[in-house]
């Protein structure tokens, strides 16, 4: 089993064709408070992603939990992290996606370009580590607004042209969001 990627949160293995993600243990918490954290951010992310998956969104299947040692095992995605190829074809495309997870009741709560795996033509969420159940038009505005500044902060050339793209399919079943994206980014400026 070789690694794959290693994060603050969890570390990413191949496994047999399949990918493995257990979550670190943090030394500077108490022991069972560690692991109650752990095992509910391991349920709560393949709830996200099986929630995801039957509202018809592009996400890896989860194939099996394992509460005690706090981890997923995924199935592996053959593409490229869209940090590595982005394009602007695939902005409309990922709005859709973003859309029906939303619509699913999940939020993201880290939308990146190098969190969607480019497979053939289609963009695949992926990371749904800091991903929460909400309704809230505020809580999709923020994830909306992450995305907006991960895309001006890595891909500063194209990211206003890929945003609107993206909003203008976004926003055809959530316009209500889009409002408060205005605000939620006018919070964020110095005027």
């Amino acid at each position: 089993m070789g690694i794959v990627a290693r994060g603050a949160e969890a570390v990413i293995s191949k496994k047999e064709g399949r990918l493995v993600k257990g979550r670190v243990k943090k030394g500077y918490r108490h022991p069972e408070l560690d692991l109650r954290l752990r095992i509910r951010r391991t349920r709560l992310e393949a709830n996200a992603l099986k929630t995801a998956l039957r509202a018809g969104a592009l996400v890896p299947k989860v194939l099996s939990i394992d509460e005690k040692n706090c981890s997923l095992e995924l199935e592996e995605l053959p593409g490229t992290k869209l940090r590595d190829c982005f394009s602007i074809s695939f902005a409309r495309k990922l709005g859709r996606e973003v859309a029906k997870i939303h619509s699913a009741g999940i939020v993201h709560g880290d939308l990146t370009t190098s969190n969607i795996i480019a497979v053939g033509k289609e963009p695949y969420l992926i990371d749904f580590g800091l991903a929460k159940f909400s309704t809230s038009d505020e809580d999709r505005a923020v994830d909306l607004n992450v995305f907006r500044q991960a895309l001006e902060s890595t891909h500063t050339k194209d990211s206003e042209n890929f945003f609107s793209l993206f909003l203008s399919e976004y926003g055809k079943k959530f316009p209500e969001t889009l409002k408060r994206l205005g605000k939620v980014q006018g919070r964020g400026r110095y005027k």
